[in-house]
């Protein structure tokens, strides 16, 4: 496939254009994502958040993806962000699922 771009999201972050050329940045955003989230939940399993998932874009396809933004290092703030929340959620349901046995006594 001819591309010029690659769409990149991390776990439930909004997704991202990156050209080809500066796919390194992918790489910036996943250690430093690793490294935030390990400093803020020790002990628990990150990988699903910050593998990041990639699609090649055709040449042809590039207009369906004017609108997105553009990763740079000021996303990975805001990928943090969400990220975060998503883990803080999903720790909160899984203690709701814990307690709901006991909830009806």
């Amino acid at each position: 496939m001819d591309s010029n771009f690659y769409i990149v999201s991390f776990g439930e972050s909004n997704k991202f254009k990156v050209a080809k050329d500066n796919y390194g940045l992918i790489e910036k955003a996943q250690k430093f994502l690793e490294s935030a989230l390990h400093k803020e939940f020790l002990g628990q399993s990150i990988a699903n958040f910050v593998k990041p998932e990639i699609k090649e874009i055709s040449v042809a396809e590039i207009d369906k993806y004017k609108d997105y933004k553009t990763l740079d290092k000021s996303s990975f703030e805001s990928i943090l962000k969400t990220l975060t929340n998503g883990i803080n959620v999903k720790d909160a349901l899984q203690k709701l699922d814990l307690n709901a046995p006991f909830s009806f006594l």
